[in-house]
C-alpha cells in the first residue's frame, strides 16, 4: 500500500499530474500554484525518482479522494489499472476527512445507515492527529461513532485485504473512460465544497 502525501517532491502522477481533464489541471494548478512538474516520483531522470520501486513492490496507490461514505457510488471498477500511468500497478479511491470534524460529520449515523443499506465500500484517509485526541483522551464524539460502527454486523479488514476482494470480484481491472471523467469532475466539486465551506 502506498499513499502520497501532501507536497513530498516525490509523489507519483500527484497534483496535476493525476488528472487527464485539461480544466482540471489548470485549477490544481491555480489553487496550489504548483509548476507542472513539482512532483516526480515517476520521473526516471529526477532525484525523486523511485517508479521502478513502486511499480516493483507496491500493490495498490490511493488516487482521488471524495466527501461521498460509500466509494462504490462513485467508483465501482476500484482498484484498477491506467495504463497512462504505468508505474502503478492498481489505484483505488478514498474517502476524505481532513480532521476529527469532518470524520464525525463524515461517520454521522444517518451515513452510516446508508452505508449499510447500500452495502457499500468505505475507505477513511484522515489524520489521526488533528484533534482526535485532547489530553489523553479520544474525542468523545468520534468514540461514540465509532462504537456505534462497531456494533454492526459490517465487515472491518485492512485496505489491502479489502481491495484484494474488491478485485476478486471483478472480470477486468480497466476503468471505464465515463467512470474516470466522472470521477475527475466529482473531486473537483468536493474540492470546491471543501474550500467554500472553510472559508465561510
Amino acid at each position: 500500500m502506498h499513499a502520497n502525501h501532501s507536497f513530498n517532491r516525490d509523489n507519483l502522477y500527484w497534483g496535476a499530474a493525476r488528472f487527464d481533464e485539461l480544466p482540471l489541471r489548470l485549477l490544481y494548478r491555480t489553487l496550489y500554484r504548483q509548476a507542472p512538474d513539482f512532483y516526480q516520483g515517476h520521473t526516471p531522470a529526477s532525484p525523486y525518482w523511485w517508479g521502478d520501486l513502486c511499480a516493483e513492490q507496491i500493490e495498490y496507490v490511493r488516487n482521488l479522494t471524495f466527501s461521498e461514505i460509500n466509494l462504490l457510488r462513485i467508483n465501482p471498477s476500484m482498484p484498477y489499472r491506467d495504463p497512462a500511468r504505468p508505474y502503478v500497478r492498481r489505484w483505488f479511491s478514498a474517502t476524505d476527512a481532513e480532521d476529527a470534524a469532518e470524520f464525525n460529520y463524515l461517520l454521522r449515523p444517518e451515513n452510516q445507515e446508508r452505508l449499510a443499506a447500500e452495502g457499500g465500500v468505505c475507505i477513511v484517509a484522515t489524520h489521526f492527529g488533528k484533534a482526535f485526541c485532547r489530553g489523553g483522551k479520544p474525542h468523545p464524539q468520534t468514540q461514540q461513532l465509532l462504537e456505534r460502527l462497531s456494533s454492526r454486523n459490517g465487515w472491518f479488514p485492512p485496505v489491502g485485504e479489502l481491495l484484494d476482494w474488491l478485485r476478486a470480484r471483478r472480470a477486468r481491472d480497466d476503468l471505464p473512460p465515463r467512470e474516470w471523467r466522472r470521477m475527475q469532475w466529482r473531486w473537483a466539486r468536493d474540492l470546491v465544497a471543501r474550500k467554500w465551506r472553510g472559508a465561510a
